[in-house]
């Protein structure tokens, strides 16, 4: 992937090199930063730190990366990473390997823009508003550090105990983060931003999606990076996705929850936008997804995950529908929800293509929510007394309260409804007068 710098001058006063695939010098310079070293000639081997390289070893060490990295000596490692290009000269730092290991002064000068900042806001006031230290590995601690104090735990029943469930997920945080610094644009002027507001978290890194890539294919489109070096060193240590499956991680750490998918619809060509939006969790679809998991004996699917939330949000949807929401390709689409259907997650009602899905009454009946399973599910139904009788049979009995809520009617017609229902055999009455409820015959 070519990469803007900003002007021939700044190359030029830099000392940017021709070590791999070689600069076009016009007005604007183009930086190819591939697996093929990009180095920095004014920068020199000295610029590396000792401790930020023992701050990568011992994040290779913490992350589960290359074991057989620890073996080797320093400049072993640095070379392994690339980290490091051989020259007559000696040893010279590469892009990458200045962003990993460089001492803070040498970054700032000889990549102005590479930092991060961090800000919080409550309302219109500034609680923070910090740049970040470098190198890279030292600004992710930093900003995970600072998230960490800020991430407050929500308090909710599960079952007859009370369970803490943070805010927002830490280990999309983590993917959000990572994604950013590796696939940033390093030759903007602008740096990544994390913010923490009232309304959410959100995480900017500059330069828009990588070519080929956009909000809608997120997750299906192959791996894609500006910095393939940068990439390939975070994966090696364990900090980056080996596999390309970054995305999917945001995605399952939020929708589990039963809270909205990362929002990237701010996204412009100059930079990627992600939001986590503030809500409290969804304990019941979180159990159910973790019920239909133990049954499975293995994890969901994102995609039967996305297909999910996304009927859980709308309460009920058509695929056309489903599909408009989730951007998975038909095909792949169509045998997701056959097996959403064929496990019992999710109700269809209706014939063919046009047919509604609701999620599986399982999750209203946990939510003492039978009233609205059965108005979603009997949307299209023709007859009163059908929809009546289904809540009956969900739900045990029926009062006049509960038909009239299901049907938006009035108490007088809902008596009508059910007397006659009575009338005709199908449910018996207990009790008098207003206290009655309904049972089936």
């Amino acid at each position: 992937m070519l990469l803007k710098a900003e002007t021939a001058d700044y190359a030029s006063k830099n000392g940017f090199s021709d070590c791999a695939s070689g600069f076009f010098l016009t007005r604007r310079i183009w930086i190819h930063l591939s697996r093929r070293p990009t180095t920095l000639p004014n920068a020199s081997y000295d610029d590396f730190d000792a401790n930020e390289r023992q701050r990568l070893r011992e994040f290779l060490r913490d992350n589960n990366g290359e074991k057989a990295l620890m073996d080797l000596g320093d400049e072993d490692f640095d070379k392994a990473l690339g980290l490091v290009h051989s020259s007559p000269e000696g040893l010279i730092p590469t892009v990458a390997g200045l962003l990993i290991l460089g001492k803070e002064k040498r970054i700032r000068e000889l990549l102005p823009r590479a930092g991060a900042v961090f800000q919080h806001f409550a309302g219109t006031d500034v609680l923070a508003n910090e740049e970040m230290p470098l190198p890279l590995l030292k600004s992710f601690q930093a900003l995970l550090d600072r998230f960490r104090a800020r991430n407050s735990e929500i308090e909710v029943a599960q079952g007859l105990a009370r369970a803490a469930i943070p805010t927002f997920s830490e280990q999309a945080f983590r993917e959000a983060l990572v994604n950013a610094f590796c696939h940033r644009d390093y030759t903007s002027l602008n740096r990544v931003y994390v913010r923490l507001t009232d309304d959410g978290l959100e995480i900017t890194s500059p330069g828009g999606f990588v070519s080929g890539v956009s909000r809608e294919n997120l997750l299906s489109v192959e791996p894609h990076t500006r910095n393939a070096l940068l990439a390939d060193v975070l994966k090696r240590i364990g900090l980056a996705e080996q596999t390309g499956i970054g995305i999917d991680r945001i995605l399952e750490e939020n929708l589990l929850y039963g809270r909205p998918g990362p929002d990237y619809s701010e996204s412009n060509s100059d930079s990627v936008r992600v939001f986590f939006p503030k809500c409290e969790p969804d304990i019941t679809f979180f159990e159910l997804i973790l019920g239909y998991q133990k049954k499975l004996g293995s994890r969901i699917s994102v995609q039967s995950l996305i297909v999910l939330s996304a009927v859980l949000f709308a309460k009920r949807l058509n695929f056309s529908g489903i599909a408009a929401a989730t951007h998975i390709p038909e095909l792949r689409l169509k045998r997701h929800v056959a097996r959403l259907v064929e496990d019992g997650l999710l109700e269809a009602r209706g014939n063919g293509r046009e047919r509604d899905f609701i999620l599986s009454p399982k999750f209203y009946k946990a939510q003492k929510r039978v009233i609205e399973h059965v108005r979603q599910a009997g949307i299209m139904a023709v007859k009163n007394e059908d929809l009546i009788m289904q809540l009956v049979r969900e739900q045990g009995t029926a009062t006049r309260s509960d038909v009239a809520d299901l049907l938006g009617v009035s108490l007088q017609t809902a008596y009508r409804l059910l007397k006659k229902l009575v009338e005709d055999g199908a449910l018996v009455r207990e009790g008098a007068k207003r206290r009655s409820v309904y049972r089936e015959a």
